[in-house]
């Protein structure tokens, strides 16, 4: 090969090389810390979008919506280029902004030093920050009953009548307070059970689960809770909404469901949802589904009313640094969220996704500080339960077939599972022990037999009343299978 050829084929072995890595086809990244709620996806599939290193996105949440600002890597981006990338796009000086980390850990961003490197601050590629504060002139007075701005001042109105007016058009926002709950602990198994069917879903629709678990305090005496089983019940369920069947067949299973929860010793504690991939927006069908769930929990158990937890799983986007293709997080509803869906008063905005507005026959505006607003992030209306680190394994096994998922659980699937149990010589008190399983029995045994059976082992199966109870059961799901009844 001549000289010139030889350069003209290592020039094309370059380029093709430089493509590949563009593609995402080098050598794989370095790994990064996994937060204790993100699954990754065995098969590397369709939502593990990452994106580049270099420049640096870091995204703005504001009140106008998402914005992007581009910087340069994390590593050597200043405080000062920050605050200009904050001005131009937001047109809001230095000396007005306020920005938090939106995972609320650390909460407010150090904004004084502008030589600081953004990586210290914990702000790299793919963070997502919160323009806590916007100063804005307010609207100039407009004609009486004019949604976002002040009504004018009748002839011979008192000032005292004229703010009294003003003051019953104005819904007062408050700050989302902490969240009462301190932390939120989910079995590793029952969580992954779920996020990998969203995945084999491919968060094409939404999904809903009930969480039964139990309040437990940390070292620190603080209360929160940890969740057992992520109990799927019968629904149906679409891009924008999820709904409970209502049939004689679901509601004896939910009401089957309650009576094992309670046998074994487990409250009502959240609520779990999924939804197709949308950025982080809420909206207010989510809100109220919160609302609602936690006041039927709460009639049952008054602990729930401070406790109740929200965990809402969704995929995880472009630049955002978790490693992983599914992650959690978990809310609690504001007092003044349920209030408003109470009355009815909030609903979706239609020109901003994430945002609300109120009613317009209710002739109200939303008001923060100073300002009046004629939508607001939903994001406001709910606290963040940021412990969600601590590691709880559930007494429960997650082995035996999932109901509802568009496949009949049936009497063989019943039988395989306990001749595989058998062959692996697995004590009946252990395999047993598996929500599925005593959902899908709790269809054979007779309701007392059933509850029994949740009893003996929620005790361990210590007692003699306890072993009586597991080897009835054991004996009449033989029978129900046609399987030999194991000698005692």
């Amino acid at each position: 090969m001549s000289r010139r050829g030889l350069l003209l084929h290592l020039l094309v072995a370059l380029c093709v090389r430089a493509r590949g890595a563009s593609l995402g086809l080098a050598s794989a990244p370095s790994p990064l810390h996994t937060p204790p709620l993100s699954f990754p996806r065995p098969d590397g599939g369709l939502l593990g979008l990452r994106g580049g290193e270099a420049p640096s996105i870091v995204r703005l949440r504001t009140r106008e919506g998402i914005k992007r600002l581009v910087l340069r890597s994390g590593e050597l981006a200043t405080v000062s280029e920050l605050q200009a990338a904050v001005q131009r796009e937001c047109k809001l000086p230095p000396a007005a902004q306020r920005l938090s980390h939106a995972s609320g850990e650390p909460a407010e961003v150090d904004l004084t030093d502008g030589t600081r490197a953004l990586s210290q601050l914990g702000i790299r590629h793919g963070t997502v920050l919160q323009l806590v504060e916007q100063a804005a002139a307010p609207p100039p007075p407009t004609a009486a009953g004019t949604r976002g701005a002040r009504s004018v001042r009748r002839r011979g109105e008192s000032m005292q009548e004229y703010l009294d007016k003003q003051a019953a058009r104005e819904v007062l926002l408050k700050p989302p307070p902490d969240a009462p709950c301190a932390f939120c602990a989910i079995d590793a198994r029952a969580s992954k059970k779920f996020a990998d069917f969203l995945l084999d879903d491919e968060f094409e629709r939404m999904r809903f689960a009930i969480l039964y678990g139990r309040y437990a305090a940390d070292e620190a005496g603080r209360r929160g809770v940890q969740v057992d089983v992520m109990y799927e019940p019968p629904q149906k369920a679409t891009s924008r909404a999820v709904e409970l069947l209502t049939g004689a067949e679901a509601e004896a299973e939910l009401a089957r469901a309650r009576t094992l929860a309670a046998a074994l010793g487990l409250h009502e504690v959240g609520w779990a949802y999924a939804h197709p991939p949308r950025e982080n927006a809420f909206n207010t069908y989510e809100l109220a589904k919160m609302c609602t769930f936690r006041e039927s929990a709460a009639a049952a158990n008054p602990e729930a009313s401070q406790l109740y937890v929200c965990v809402r799983f969704r995929p995880v986007y472009e630049g955002e640094e978790i490693d992983g293709d599914v992650t959690a997080e978990v809310y609690q509803p504001t007092e003044q969220c349920a209030d408003l869906l109470r009355r009815g008063a909030l609903q979706d905005s239609t020109k901003v996704a994430g945002e609300g507005v109120l009613k317009p026959e209710l002739d109200l505006t939303f008001k923060l500080g100073i300002d009046l607003k004629e939508s607001i992030d939903l994001a406001v209306f709910v606290s963040r339960v940021h412990n969600v680190a601590r590691r709880y394994v559930s007494p429960l096994r997650t082995t035996f077939p999932y109901a509802n998922r568009g496949i009949s659980v049936r009497k063989l699937h019943l039988r395989k599972f306990v001749e595989k149990q058998r062959q692996a010589d697995v004590p009946f008190l252990q395999f047993a022990a598996d929500w599925q399983f005593l959902l899908h029995c709790s269809s054979i045994l007779t309701a007392e037999d059933s509850e029994a059976l949740c009893g003996a082992i929620a005790s361990g199966g210590k007692s003699k009343k306890a072993q009586a109870a597991l080897d009835n059961a054991e004996r009449a799901i033989c029978e129900y299978c046609n399987l030999p009844v194991r000698k005692v």
